[in-house]
């Protein structure tokens, strides 16, 4: 169960991220376990220390200049240009 858990969602199951619903389907699909309920499913990953994120979705950006953008702003994070301000902004 853990080698699923820490597999990548995208090779197995065609989505960018597992949600706890998601390994129980595909063990049972896979005939790896009968049945399990999503409860003794979490309290097996946590004994193998393997603790869920609570994520939504995760987005991938098609900017082409995604990148280099990000990469500025790095920087801008690390060194505040003289007499500079920094302002975050959350979506």
């Amino acid at each position: 169960m853990a080698e699923v858990a820490l597999s990548p969602a995208k090779k197995l199951i065609g989505l960018t991220v597992w949600s706890l619903s998601k390994p129980r389907e595909y063990l049972q699909q896979q005939k790896i376990v009968g049945s399990i309920s999503l409860e003794r499913l979490r309290q097996l990953l946590r004994r193998g220390r393997i603790h869920w994120r609570h994520t939504k979705t995760w987005k991938d950006s098609d900017d082409p200049q995604f990148w280099p953008k990000y990469r500025r702003i790095r920087r801008l994070y690390r060194q505040c240009p003289t007499g500079g301000r920094q302002i975050c902004v959350d979506e």
